[in-house]
């Protein structure tokens, strides 16, 4: 019977240990595989086995890994020790050891992609079978669309939505070391982002401006992070994130949120004296200022008041956020200020003596960096007496005043 069972074991791949365990191998090795273009190619549901002969030759194997993760394998040999490497398809090798009788060899943070396990007996006798049995260990969380290492090849992260990613898993000695995400606002706001890595690793996160380059937040965490960006006006912006240290890899989830300002945007241009909205008088209007993106700036509202009779005017400026801003009353050539100033909460103001015509209310903040949302309102007090109707600014045209008459004018 064990006469039987050793001509089993040599021409199907069993092996009978001291303590009487079996062990079979679907894939056995067939020579020659000493070089990683000869390798035998096995999967992850493989057990492989071959023989090694000291000093002599050396065996290859080929696995593809279906995702991001770490690739265990178990090595038994009745003959120890055996060296074990692991290297990609350029030959940068990611395990360097000697393994023994049922020891375990875990090569972590690999990226997707074809690796090759590399078997040398490094000790005498001349020949001793060995076997192996891999397993691999996804990630634990999806990876992020790659490549999307700039902001060029960017991930779409959509507004008020959720993503994961990977950061630094490897392959043929390459990092995937940063994420670019792009988030599009389609309405001024704050952005607020939130990152969560695995395994409690550390990680960096930033925002950036539709350029790229300009920063508007960063910082790091093992837990959890939230960055706000706020007086954003609509367009695309960009989240970043990579391992804090070089060494670590890790999967994480990214999060992202727009917050709305408190009072609603005016929606047709007046960034110009001569292209501006409308304020009726009697009327209320709500706006943005301050509001960027790329590097510009809504930096100034300019609102038309049609004053249709003599009278004082008086406006109602409320700031939104809490930040300074300016209300000033320009007279019709758009440049002269008439009255006016800036407030952090609510503020009326006033000019008296305005003829008919049209005036200008100008808001912009106190400060170059500050924005907020803001609503506008005007009213028109008329004089008690009405004003003379003819034209008699001279005495040559001039109102008539009846014999023991009387008349109300304004001047």
């Amino acid at each position: 019977m064990k006469k039987l069972y050793l001509f089993l074991a040599l021409l199907t791949g069993f092996t009978i240990t001291a303590a009487g365990q079996l062990y079979y191998a679907t894939v056995i090795e067939t020579e020659p595989n000493d070089s990683p273009a000869m390798a035998n190619t096995f999967l992850l549901s493989d057990t492989g086995t071959g023989f090694l002969n000291y000093g002599i030759e050396e065996d290859y194997w080929k696995i593809t890994v279906p995702g991001d993760g770490q690739l265990s394998v178990l090595f038994r040999s009745a003959i120890a020790p055996t060296r074990c490497y692991l290297l990609d398809t350029i030959g940068f090798y990611i395990i360097d050891t000697h393994v023994g009788w049922n020891e375990t060899v875990n090569g972590d943070g690999l990226a997707q992609g074809t690796y090759y396990l590399n078997f040398k007996k490094e000790t005498s006798p001349d020949t001793a079978r060995y076997y192996f049995t891999p397993t691999f260990t996804l990630a634990p969380l999806p990876n992020d669309m790659e490549p999307n290492g700039n902001p060029a090849l960017a991930s779409i992260l959509p507004l008020n939505d959720s993503t994961t990613g990977h950061c630094n898993y490897f392959y043929n000695n390459q990092k995937d070391t940063f994420d670019w995400h792009k988030v599009t606002l389609y309405e001024d706001g704050q952005l607020s982002c939130t990152i969560m890595p695995t395994d409690g690793k550390y990680i960096n996160m930033y925002i950036y401006d539709g350029d790229g380059i300009t920063l508007l937040a960063n910082g790091y965490t093992n837990s959890t992070l939230t960055l706000n960006a706020d007086g954003l006006a609509a367009g695309d912006y960009y989240v970043v994130s990579n391992a804090y240290y070089a060494t670590d890899f890790l999967s994480y989830t990214l999060k992202d949120t727009l917050i709305l300002p408190v009072i609603a945007n005016d929606t047709i241009p007046n960034d110009i004296a001569v292209n501006p909205s409308s304020l009726p008088v009697g009327g209320t209007v709500t706006g943005h200022i301050g509001y960027r993106n790329n590097g510009n700036v809504d930096a100034v509202d300019f609102w038309p008041v049609h004053v249709m009779e003599d009278g004082k005017l008086s406006w109602t400026i409320t700031s939104g956020n809490g930040q300074d801003v300016y209300a000033l009353l320009l007279d019709g050539d758009g440049t002269t200020v008439l009255a006016g100033n800036y407030t952090t909460t609510t503020a009326t103001y006033s000019k008296d003596g305005l003829a008919p015509g049209t005036y200008y209310i100008k808001i912009y903040t106190y400060y170059s960096n500050e924005f907020a949302p803001y609503e506008l309102s005007c009213s028109l007090l008329t004089p008690v007496q009405a004003n003379d109707t003819g034209s008699n600014d001279t005495t040559a045209s001039p109102s008539i005043l009846p014999l023991n008459g009387s008349s109300t004018g304004h001047i």
